[in-house]
């Protein structure tokens, strides 16, 4: 398993090599969708730093910190000597490639759009609130962004109307729900005993 800073260095080593400029704020976004992209793929964790909700989107503390030097400005550094290419798998150089094709204002929509981001940042700026970070476990974000959209409010649903109202949840529904948990549960194992 990588570290986030691992990744971090990798997608700013291929973004250095091919000439496109990364900020801060689009290394984040970067991270969060391969994170993502990568569970969906794989059914595996890429690494288990825990992400913390930001105004545009989630950031994982050490790499911002990292990287804030250069504020809003382009990080202006490689890591060919310290990266290893062989050691990544051809998905994550895919998926960095397509991602940094896309402008920081795709990036910031792509994840605004996404059920974690919906669920940890109900609290925004632009409601007129002030903006709470909060912290995102790995399983909390493979349990809101491997189920689909619409499966989730289906499930949703189901269980906001059994603790409503009492009423059962059809066998099909609860098999769902439990494989899920089971999912969810199973990461968090794998990640205490790493």
């Amino acid at each position: 398993m990588y570290t986030a800073l691992d990744i971090a260095k990798l997608v700013l080593t291929m973004s250095a090599n091919r000439k496109v400029p990364v900020t801060n704020l689009k290394l984040q976004l970067i991270l969060y969708q391969l994170y993502v992209d990568f569970y969906r793929q794989t059914s595996k964790i890429l690494f288990d730093d825990k992400f913390v909700t930001s105004i545009y989107g989630f950031k994982v503390e050490e790499v911002y910190y990292e990287f804030n030097i250069y504020g809003g400005h382009p990080i202006e550094t490689d890591f060919n000597n310290e990266i290893k290419y062989s050691d990544y798998p051809a998905i994550v150089y895919h998926k960095i490639n397509e991602l940094l094709d896309l402008s920081v204002k795709e990036l910031v929509n792509l994840t605004q759009n996404s059920p974690c981001w919906k669920t940890y940042a109900s609290e925004t700026v632009e409601n007129g609130k002030k903006f709470t970070e909060r912290e995102v476990s790995p399983a909390d974000i493979i349990f809101y962004e491997h189920i689909k959209d619409t499966e989730f409010s289906h499930l949703k649903s189901a269980i906001w109307n059994h603790l409503k109202t009492g009423a059962a949840i059809e066998p099909q529904i609860g098999i769902k729900i439990l494989r899920v948990l089971g999912q969810v549960e199973m990461q968090q194992c794998m990640m205490q005993n790493v």
